[in-house]
């Protein structure tokens, strides 16, 4: 099954991609290990996203920080979230 197809002949654009989902990945690890049940979690989460995205490439980094903006303008931050997964 394929969930999402992306093409490009542009090496750097690859890489960044690649990193993508490796930092996100090591992001919402480490969110849950440090898991604030009053905060959203994407809180956590996107944060170490653009501290690591930071280390590697700065333009890669506000690349991201631009994509999680998007992303919190259409849902923003919900730190009652877990309140109310705790409660089902």
């Amino acid at each position: 099954m394929i969930f999402e197809e992306r093409k490009t002949k542009d090496g750097e654009q690859l890489l960044y991609w690649i990193m993508e989902i490796i930092i996100s990945n090591m992001a919402y690890s480490y969110e849950l290990e440090h898991r604030d049940p009053q905060r959203d979690p994407r809180r956590i989460a996107f944060a170490k996203e653009l501290e690591l995205f930071g280390i590697i490439n700065k333009s890669w980094r506000q690349l991201k920080k631009s994509k999680l903006d998007e992303i919190l303008k259409n849902n923003p931050f919900d730190d009652e979230v877990m309140k109310r997964r705790l409660m089902r």
